[in-house]
């Protein structure tokens, strides 16, 4: 599936892909290279990577860009690498955790956690996006040994169930705007904390969330998850302190993108961790 695409993409120096990127008279060529009528052209490659303690090998299946940069580099390894850091700090020794991946995009950080800590665990991805739904579905069936412990859903998350609009873009899901909107159809939203009940999933150990503004929605919408499970959530802030305040008032403590403590006059960084200050005097 495209890996010659994916082999020429990866020999390009950075600054000529930024100008090729960049440039209106390559708009049509960009197109031909990396998109079909129906969307991106995707690819296959295999992921072989170390973080820490952990090795991770397995096929992953992206868009061309995405593929590349997966397979040479890894994808939000300071976020990766902080998730292991806090999981061997406060979780020592597993890898039967239940990971919950909210916005997972392509699935990168998901298929690393299903392939170290969760794999004798569980990790549930939820992407409202349909391609790129689609495309995790080929990841998870491209790997034999995520068949048992990976599961994503073509489902939106919120604070309510229902029914939402999505204004989807070829890499992304936005469900309040119609900003670089692509196409727009329906997909069924669902709190957190109603579906794990339905689902009959307990015990979940870490939540990462990154859904372009509506976290602290989602976040409400699992309020039950956090009061009882108590588990670490990585989420991206989108520069939005009212995020910070809501996990402190369920007694969690912020770390920055360094795991130093964050504190209020600081400007908020790109992504939070947050640990439940119960699991810190286990820990202790």
């Amino acid at each position: 599936m495209n890996r010659l695409l994916v082999n020429i993409y990866s020999l390009v120096p950075e600054n000529l892909k930024q100008k090729i990127g960049q440039s209106q008279a390559l708009k049509d060529l960009r197109k031909m290279l990396l998109y079909t009528p129906k969307g991106f052209k995707i690819a296959k490659v295999l992921v072989n990577h170390r973080y820490g303690e952990h090795h991770v090998n397995f096929n992953f299946v992206a868009s061309i860009k995405i593929a590349s940069k997966a397979k040479e580099l890894g994808i939000e390894n300071t976020l990766l690498r902080n998730s292991f850091e806090l999981i061997n700090k406060f979780k020592t020794n597993r890898n039967d955790l239940t990971v919950l991946d909210v916005g997972s995009n392509f699935g990168y950080l998901a298929c690393v956690w299903a392939d170290s800590i969760a794999s004798a665990g569980k990790v549930f991805a939820f992407e409202p996006n349909k391609n790129l739904f689609q495309t995790i579905k080929k990841t998870i069936e491209s790997n034999a040994k995520f068949s048992e412990n990976f599961q994503v859903f073509n489902l939106a998350v919120g604070s309510k169930k229902g029914s939402v609009n999505l204004y989807a873009s070829a890499f992304s899901s936005n469900i309040e705007t119609m900003s670089a909107a692509v196409e727009t159809y329906a997909v069924e939203m669902v709190t957190l904390d109603d579906f794990l009940e339905e689902e009959k999933m307990k015990n979940i150990d870490l939540i990462k969330i990154d859904v372009d503004g509506i976290e602290l929605d989602i976040l409400k919408g699992a309020s039950k998850i956090l009061k009882e499970d108590h588990p670490i959530v990585i989420v991206e802030t989108n520069n939005d302190q009212n995020i910070v305040s809501f996990l402190r008032t369920l007694d969690y403590d912020i770390y920055d993108m360094k795991l130093g403590l964050f504190e209020d006059e600081n400007d908020l960084p790109l992504n939070i961790f947050c640990v439940p200050k119960s699991l810190e005097k286990y820990a202790l």
